[in-house]
């Protein structure tokens, strides 16, 4: 797992369990930990493990939750943490391809168009609202 500080030495973010339309994360804050979910794509040809939700709630509940962030409890993530996850996941990413290419006798020659050298999507805090689906919470002027 990649640990890395975030500049703001309050707050660490650690990359977690990746799974069917969502990737944990652990996060502290002045020392007290918290887990983050963020919606991504690995639900992508995998439809058949959501065969208990209707196409509807298939695209409301796993496709609607994709580029977002909110704590397991379902509580709002604060705009300033939203900024500090996003572009701790931009030095990640950053650390992650040098590492790649700089290695080719390790991970081989990775062509530059290679997916796995794709950023990481910038993400937008979101709750969950029964029969609603999922609800942006901040960031709205930047993201509209």
């Amino acid at each position: 797992m990649t640990q890395i500080t975030y500049q703001d030495p309050n707050i660490r973010f650690r990359q977690g369990l990746r799974y069917h339309g969502t990737w944990e994360h652990d996060c502290w804050i002045d020392g007290k930990q918290h887990k983050l979910v963020v919606g991504d794509n690995s639900y992508d040809g995998r439809r058949e493990y959501f065969s208990g939700l209707s196409d509807e709630e298939f695209v409301r509940d796993v496709v609607g939750r994709r580029d977002t962030i909110c704590f397991t409890d379902n509580n709002v993530v604060p705009d300033e943490l939203v900024v500090a996850f996003n572009e701790w996941r931009r030095v990640v990413h950053v650390e992650r391809v040098l590492r790649l290419t700089s290695q080719p006798e390790r991970y081989g020659v990775i062509h530059p168009n290679d997916p796995s050298l794709l950023p990481f999507p910038t993400v937008v805090p979101v709750v969950y609202r029964q029969g609603a689906g999922w609800i942006r919470t901040g960031l709205k002027e930047n993201f509209q």
